[in-house]
């Protein structure tokens, strides 16, 4: 169309303008790490509104149900315990147990290992409430499930790396992960179909098979942990 009109500049004008319009558009946009961080937090939200949903329909809060989950997939904890792994203060917790308490959905005993401490445990009932709230993310994995395989292991290297920066920063207090975990050993066989090691299974791991939520965990040394952490990343990027 250009090599049509009379004039050569008109075509250099209108391929300027055109530019000038990408550039702004693209601008408007954010950068790239604003637009993560933006659909991230749209990800976030839209799970606080199904664990909400969730609740509502069973008759207890958000609070209420996150305690009941934990207490059905981890078992009996202190209220202590409970506040760092659900990332919330010691006083919220207590509440969620005093109106879970009255609702007779958990119970609070003594630990038989420590008279001194107290556990809280989920009842039968809430035992069986707790298990069906597990299932609310269910709407995520179907997403999930649309990716191809290379783009799963993608994101998941990308939400362990993400996950285990925010643990460097005190962002996220306790998170059972391979990455943060004192027996996880990154490439220890690197360019093998599994490079990684678990001391305490004595195993080798391929990069799919890392976990995010292990009953196992044992937290690394602060050092330790950040230096495998850095190892980690480093080769996810540049593998």
């Amino acid at each position: 169309m250009c090599e049509a009109l009379p004039l050569r500049t008109t075509c250099d004008y209108l391929g300027a303008r055109m530019n000038d319009r990408l550039l702004k558009f693209e601008r408007d946009a954010g950068t790239l790490e604003e637009r993560l961080v933006a659909g991230l937090a749209k990800i976030a939200l839209a799970s606080r509104q199904e664990l909400f949903r969730a609740g509502v329909e069973s008759g207890v809060s958000a609070a209420q149900a996150q305690v009941l989950v934990h207490l059905a997939r981890d078992g009996p904890a202190t209220v202590g315990e409970l506040a760092a792994n659900l990332a919330v203060t010691a006083p919220t917790v207590s509440d969620s147990l005093a109106a879970l308490e009255r609702r007779k959905l958990v119970a609070k005993e003594r630990d038989r290992a420590d008279a001194r401490r107290v556990l809280v445990r989920a009842t039968a009932q809430g035992m069986k409430l707790g298990e069906s709230l597990t299932l609310w993310p269910e709407f995520l994995v179907d997403g999930v499930s649309q990716l191809s395989d290379e783009e799963k292991s993608a994101l998941l290297r990308a939400v362990l790396i993400l996950i285990g920066s925010l643990v460097d920063r005190g962002v996220v207090q306790r998170a059972r992960m391979c990455v943060t975990c004192s027996y996880f050993r990154p490439w220890h066989s690197p360019g093998a179909a599994r490079p990684h090691y678990c001391t305490l299974a004595d195993l080798p791991l391929a990069a799919d098979a890392l976990r995010v939520d292990c009953p196992e965990h044992v937290v690394a040394e602060p050092d330790r942990g950040r230096t495998a952490r850095a190892a980690f990343s480093h080769r996810s990027a540049t593998s």
